[in-house]
């Protein structure tokens, strides 16, 4: 059985959507710092979407630069 090639499109757009999705959070973060005692739930959206950012970031780039076994 040989192994399935990567494809460079689904990485890349990973590292896309990733890197979108940490640009929303920096913008969700400046309202969120203003009113941080009130606004407990966005400092926690904000940090839920920052983390899926570096998520999809990472694993797109492990889709690009892994070589497959």
């Amino acid at each position: 059985m040989t192994a399935h090639p990567r494809s460079v499109v689904l990485g890349v757009g990973m590292v896309l959507l990733g890197l979108a999705f940490v640009l929303v959070a920096i913008a969700m973060i400046l309202p969120v710092a203003v009113n941080l005692p009130d606004s407990w739930f966005g400092a926690m959206l904000a940090f839920v979407v920052l983390a899926l950012g570096v998520g999809c970031m990472y694993f797109g780039g492990q889709r690009l630069w892994m070589t497959p076994k």
